[in-house]
């Protein structure tokens, strides 16, 4: 299992998502791993991504996050 900074481990994302969004969660991933500071930038674009798709209607409230 990755040792993550900041990355919660314990989430599974089981809904397609747009490949850029998918590149982005790699690339905070690998951020991540190397304690770098731009993790913090890459997240925050993650989260507006998300919120952009969600007002767009391209992510539901069907769609869930599982925590395992």
């Amino acid at each position: 299992m990755k040792q993550f900074h900041w990355i919660q481990n314990d989430i599974t994302i089981n809904f397609p998502i747009p490949k850029f969004l998918q590149d982005l969660l790699l690339e905070a991933e690998e951020l991540d791993l190397n304690n770098s500071p731009e993790y913090h930038c890459v997240a925050d674009t993650i989260d507006v991504i998300g919120k952009n798709l969600y007002t767009g209607h391209v992510i539901t409230k069907q769609h869930r996050i599982c925590y395992s």
